[in-house]
């Protein structure tokens, strides 16, 4: 046998190269009584930690560790009617540079009629030439009830890091009954024709966190003046709180992410009755 040896020459087309990608599927139904169905795939995960006194709990895991151009991550759950469920990260999601397309993430989230999801991740965490489009679809039945906090960090300021390449597109979708309920997006692209948006005094003005809190639940509203005094004078935080229709909107920027972290920890320990999760603490 013959073992044939090739050079590559100047000017000689070479085919692509094939980088790894990573998928991830995970479900989870959560009836009444307890579990009903939980599947997983690629790098996707579900972690049933033991609760007491308090909803099951749901943690998502990625085990590539962050997520890169041309990534994708799809994530559902589904709580029935009369259930509850609380739906977290184990750590803080990484959004590293893109050497082509941004890493997709579609969570889906369905709750049934009297039935509760608290939709809980950590912080995402978005490093210099970092492109993620994200969209978060959300059904709601009746009189469920719904809350989600999702958070971004622009860079992580310990380390010195700063953001010059960015391409960020966030969508939040909810309906109850079919209807529209409250729609969101955010959409960040760097560098942009002479304008910084995460420096701009107009949008970010240097703040390097960016967090959201809803809540959906029938007394919302009358909780907008507690939530407003559990996050004021923290520091290193801007805030605007605003309360309607079933509703209440927080917004946070915040200095860096320790200052983030206080004040997401504030005002989710102001409008749920249950401790958070212990990932949060670790």
């Amino acid at each position: 046998m013959t073992d044939t040896l090739s050079i590559d020459r100047p000017g000689t087309p070479q085919p692509p190269v094939t980088l790894q990608r990573v998928r991830g599927r995970a479900a989870i139904v959560q009836a009444a009584t307890g579990l009903r169905r939980l599947h997983q795939a690629g790098s996707a995960k579900i972690l049933r930690p033991r609760t007491y006194g308090g909803p099951d709990q749901a943690v998502l895991i990625n085990t590539a560790g962050g997520l890169t151009g041309g990534d994708r991550l799809d994530v559902s759950a589904e709580v029935d009617p009369g259930g509850a469920l609380v739906v977290t990260s184990q750590t803080a999601e990484r959004i590293y540079r893109s050497a082509g397309g941004a890493a997709q993430v579609r969570n889906r989230l369905t709750v049934g009629a009297g039935a509760r999801l608290d939709w809980l991740p950590q912080e995402t965490i978005l490093f210099d030439g970092a492109a993620l489009d994200r969209q978060l679809d959300v059904t709601l039945a009746g009189d469920a009830r719904f809350l989600a906090a999702e958070s971004f960090l622009f860079g992580r300021a310990a380390m010195g890091e700063t953001i010059a390449k960015l391409a960020l597109s966030d969508r939040w979708h909810i309906r109850r009954d079919g209807e529209p309920l409250y729609r969101d997006r955010l959409d960040l692209c760097l560098p942009r024709g002479g304008s910084d948006p995460l420096r701009d005094p107009a949008a970010l003005a240097g703040h390097l966190g960016l967090g959201t809190v809803l809540m959906v639940t029938p007394d919302a509203e009358a909780r907008t003046d507690g939530l407003r005094a559990a996050i004021s004078g923290l520091e290193g935080l801007t805030s605007g709180v605003s309360g309607w229709d079933g509703k209440l909107l927080l917004r946070i920027l915040a200095r860096d992410g320790q200052a983030l972290r206080r004040g997401l920890l504030a005002a989710l320990g102001h409008v749920r009755d249950d401790p958070l999760p212990r990932v949060w603490h670790m």
